[in-house]
């Protein structure tokens, strides 16, 4: 990446201090983290992960990502983001 772009990953949530260590070893910045559940009230399956190349020591934690509200459907959020942009 040149410096300022911008590196995009998901991962296992299990791997969380994997990518952080892994991408500033390489000197990008992680400056945004969410945290993807199943459901709410769930432990984290994945984690959204936004770093920057020479980035500032700035992490911020996103609301998390409910993937269903119900055994059957999908939260609302996520059929937004499944649509995309209008």
């Amino acid at each position: 990446l040149k410096p300022r772009g911008m590196a995009c990953f998901i991962y296992g949530a299990f791997r969380l201090t994997d990518v952080i260590t892994g991408l500033r070893k390489e000197k990008l910045e992680p400056v945004e983290v969410r945290c993807v559940h199943s459901r709410e009230g769930d432990a984290a399956k994945l984690v959204l992960v936004r770093a920057v190349k020479g980035g500032k020591n700035h992490l911020e934690i996103l609301p998390p990502l409910i993937i269903y509200k119900d055994e059957k459907n999908y939260t609302e959020e996520l059929l937004r983001i499944f649509k995309g942009p209008q």
